[in-house]
């Protein structure tokens, strides 16, 4: 059984999710084009860290880009073209995890 603290945890980074992920008013996703292909479905690093330190109650940079890490290492969103699970403010393309992979 999970502890308490840790089930509102899951379900607080849950809603935050919900929220990236609105079509309006959410981290903005977008089809990219690379060498010869398309890739569909990305935001960018900068794009996360922008719209985090904009909507959660965050101090500073390094503390949004430490939220956007600790998301990815529990499977809400994974970089496109790199194995590690750290979130970089840069133009590093990442993709929403759908849902029943990260559901418990």
């Amino acid at each position: 059984m999970v502890p308490w603290c840790c089930g509102a945890f899951v379900r607080m980074m849950e809603r935050i999710v919900e929220m990236m992920q609105d079509e309006s008013t959410g981290v903005p996703v977008r089809t990219v084009k690379s060498f010869m292909s398309k890739v569909p479905s990305v935001f960018t690093g900068a794009d996360l860290i922008t719209w985090i330190m904009k909507n959660i109650d965050v101090d500073d940079q390094v503390e949004a880009v430490h939220v956007a890490t600790l998301m990815a290492s529990h499977g809400y969103f994974f970089p496109i073209d790199d194995h590690y699970l750290i979130v970089k403010n840069d133009n590093t393309y990442y993709r929403f995890q759908v849902r029943k992979a990260y559901k418990p």
